[in-house]
């Protein structure tokens, strides 16, 4: 096989950017040290705002600023230095940011578990990961009881879905999902402390602000790839920082930040390409998310939309599908709909155009893969024009500062 320079003589595609859209953003990932000071400038640029709403419970980025602040500095208080795993093991609700804030902020990396890993797979990423804390929903706590035996956890922290949502509330959702739907098994972790006691130490603690590199590491982001057990895969806060500048400079000023967007987060937040875009780069834009804890779970989702105004929502094809299937859904008001995007799987075209037909807006799709921490590419986005456009089925051309070529079996390039 031929060594093939990855330095491109043309990038063709560039052709095709919209006005505004750079060629390179390389300028802007020096002005922020690392993914801490990116938190903090939108936090602090947004605080009146609200950043999350899960089952009706709203909280506001000044809140996930003090919450995540005080887990970072539990976190400190627990000897957790930097460069030490934390584990995070739940679905999409208030605790993740919370938690994926503090980690961050205290210098730790970032391990997200799917939480419906089994025994074995969790053994394997706890072991590989060298995780230290996990902070998992109490749903999948006894998955966790089986799995440390052997690892290097030191501590736990147990999450429950009525942690955040007020003392009567809170009480009445923790009743029904254990008590009445039986959906959390029995499990013992000696030495676990809940979510709530947590948050209570650290607001009583100090938290000490860590210096961190662009090129330290952020994550490790496990994905299962082709082969054997999930891989994890390393990443700085440089590689999610460039990401994030390249989708904010992909839709450029479309999105305003003078009137917030509403975005429904049906993906988990633990997968990277939630992780980056519903997470990460809506904060940036200082968006509003409406988390989806089990978006397979249709009727739910209805409910939890009915009298909510969206303006952006990211699926994959399944999802799309799924909530086609529902006639709630497809009655509803979509005038205020403006962006949807598709990734994870091809798009069928018979799903794309059935979503055309319903919301009136085509299907975006993008193409990324973990490693790439994760988008690479994405169709030209002219919110304007949206609802004019077809779903064409391309996975649209490189962002900015992205370099693509393809090559065949034999490692020569294609033609």
């Amino acid at each position: 096989m031929n060594a093939i320079s990855l330095e491109p003589t043309e990038r063709i595609w560039l052709n095709t950017y919209l006005p505004g859209v750079p060629a390179d953003i390389e300028a802007g990932i020096e002005d922020y040290p690392s993914l801490r000071e990116v938190f903090l400038e939108h936090l602090e640029k947004f605080h009146e705002r609200i950043a999350y709403v899960s089952i009706g419970t709203e909280m506001t980025y000044a809140d996930w600023r003090t919450q995540g602040i005080a887990f970072a500095a539990w976190l400190q208080g627990q000897g957790v230095k930097k460069g030490d795993r934390v584990a995070l093991m739940m679905p999409n609700c208030l605790q993740y940011p919370i938690c994926l804030l503090g980690t961050i902020l205290a210098g730790a990396v970032v391990v997200n578990v799917n939480p419906l890993y089994t025994a074995h797979e969790l053994k394997h990423l706890l072991k590989d990961s060298g995780a230290e804390t996990v902070v998992i929903f109490e749903n999948f706590a006894h998955t966790l009881e089986k799995a440390m035996v052997g690892s290097s956890v030191k501590r736990v922290v147990v999450a429950a879905i009525g942690d955040l949502l007020g003392t009567f509330k809170g009480a009445a959702m923790n009743f029904i999902l254990r008590s009445v739907q039986k959906q959390v098994p029995a499990f013992r972790l000696p030495g676990s402390l809940r979510f709530n006691q947590v948050l209570k130490q650290g607001r009583a603690m100090h938290h000490l602000p860590v210096s961190l590199g662009r090129e330290e590491l952020a994550f490790l982001q496990y994905t299962g790839g082709t082969t054997g057990d999930a891989k994890g895969v390393m990443l700085s806060h440089r590689n999610i920082i460039a990401n994030l500048l390249q989708a904010k400079a992909w839709v450029g000023d479309q999105l305003n930040l003078h009137k917030q967007e509403t975005n429904v987060t049906l993906l988990p937040l633990y997968h990277i390409f939630s992780l980056t875009v519903n997470c990460l780069m809506f904060m940036c834009l200082g968006g509003r998310n409406i988390l989806i804890a089990n978006p397979r779970d249709v009727k739910r989702v209805q409910m939890i939309l009915r009298k909510e105004r969206f303006n952006g929502i990211a699926g994959v094809n399944t999802l799309f599908n799924g909530l086609l299937e529902n006639k709630e859904f497809c009655a509803r008001d979509f005038s205020d709909l403006r962006l949807v995007i598709a990734g994870g799987m091809a798009t069928h075209t018979a799903v794309a155009k059935r979503w055309k037909e319903v919301t009136g807006l085509p299907i975006i799709e993008g193409y990324g893969l973990t490693e790439c921490s994760p988008v690479v590419s994405i169709s030209p986005i002219d919110i304007s024009r949206m609802r004019e456009m077809e779903f064409t089925g391309s996975i649209g051309v490189p962002l900015p500062s992205t370099w693509v070529r393809f090559i065949r079996e034999d490692g020569e390039l294609a033609d």
